[in-house]
């Protein structure tokens, strides 16, 4: 079921970070330029781009290598420029034609801009979210219940994310090699044992029961702490 409310407030969100009053003055000094600005192709090619990145910008971001941050802040670059030119009446970006200039640059960035599409991003996350949150109203435990595949970033604070999983091993898929503890509560001997192969095989350095995870025994995160700060020497009897 459509939620108006949260339609309205995610388009007062990106009408306000588009910002396209503010930017009236750069369509403007670009109109006077090439002469014309197709406005229906600016607006179908700018709802092409938030669209497609809306579902797939962030894979994008991550097989070329960018994060979030650095992609605002390239597009913030461009569209400085661009104010660059109108101000000091300078030409930066070379041929700039009718046919193209309602694509480059009225739809991207000034429209579909970086911050444009990064706040898509957020948006996103925000209603996107498949679960149950129990917060307290002190400051005891937030438990957050998600059955989103993988595993959730820590964000500390004392929050616990609860994910359910067919099967145990499936722990493996989602592991990585920032987790260091990896709490066990799994009663048969045999598949606890499996479990805590597989999880160390891919980095992890503590399996301790359910309630025990913040008692730390040696060795500390697959360390001997002893062995920072002793110098070792082997002696031989011969």
């Amino acid at each position: 079921m459509i939620d108006f409310k949260e339609v309205f407030t995610a388009s007062m969100i990106l009408f306000a970070v588009i910002n396209i009053i503010g930017s009236t003055p750069v369509v403007v000094s670009i109109k006077e330029k090439v002469g014309k600005i197709e406005s229906e192709k600016a607006t179908l090619v700018a709802m092409i781009i938030m669209i497609g990145f809306l579902f797939v910008g962030e894979e994008i971001l991550n097989l070329i290598g960018i994060d979030i941050n650095s992609f605002a802040v390239a597009g913030a670059i461009v569209i400085f420029f661009i104010a660059l030119e109108m101000v000091l009446g300078v030409t930066m970006f070379q041929g700039e034609e009718p046919e193209t200039a309602s694509i480059v640059p009225i739809a991207f960035p000034i429209i579909a801009g970086a911050g444009t599409l990064t706040t898509l991003l957020s948006l996103r996350a925000e209603y996107d979210f498949k679960g149950e949150v129990f917060a307290p109203k002190n400051t005891d435990w937030t438990v957050i219940y998600s059955e989103d595949k993988g595993l959730a970033n820590p964000c500390f604070s004392r929050v616990v994310f609860i994910k359910p999983i067919k099967n145990a091993e499936d722990l493996g898929k989602f592991h990585n090699r920032k987790i260091q503890s990896i709490g066990m509560g799994i009663s048969n001997i045999e598949k606890r044992k499996k479990l805590i192969d597989l999880v160390t095989m891919l980095g992890g350095d503590r399996c301790p029961s359910i309630g025990s995870m913040s008692k730390f025994n040696s060795p500390w995160d697959g360390i001997f702490g002893m062995d920072r700060m002793v110098r070792w020497i082997s002696m031989s009897n011969q």
